[in-house]
């Protein structure tokens, strides 16, 4: 798996068994991750981050991932609607929570 965002290049093997990798501690920001094997299959998508995420699972069939709730894999209802609502939401509701904590 590679994930190219700002500059930087975040790469990670998926275990075959599990079928999980890790980034640690990547920039929040919207990615384009290529996810390839040895066979030449080889998918892209993009995948927005907010915090560290501990773990992705990749599902080779259908080029799909589960992230942890600090990532979300962009459907193209989130780019329809420029990103707001669902979980865009409540990532904006969790920072402004943060924010009036620390005034």
């Amino acid at each position: 798996m590679v994930g190219q965002f700002n500059g930087k290049v975040y790469t990670d093997r998926f275990e075959p068994q599990k079928s999980e990798a890790t980034i640690i501690d990547p920039d929040p920001g919207s990615y384009l991750v290529t996810v390839s094997s040895p066979k030449g299959d080889a998918c892209v998508r993009e995948v927005d981050f907010v915090e560290f995420t501990r773990a992705w699972i990749f599902h080779p069939a259908t080029c799909s991932f589960e992230f942890d709730r600090f990532a979300h894999l962009v459907q193209p209802e989130d780019r329809r609607n420029q990103k707001h609502g669902g979980w865009y939401d409540e990532v904006r509701a969790n920072r402004d929570a943060l924010s009036h904590l620390s005034k």
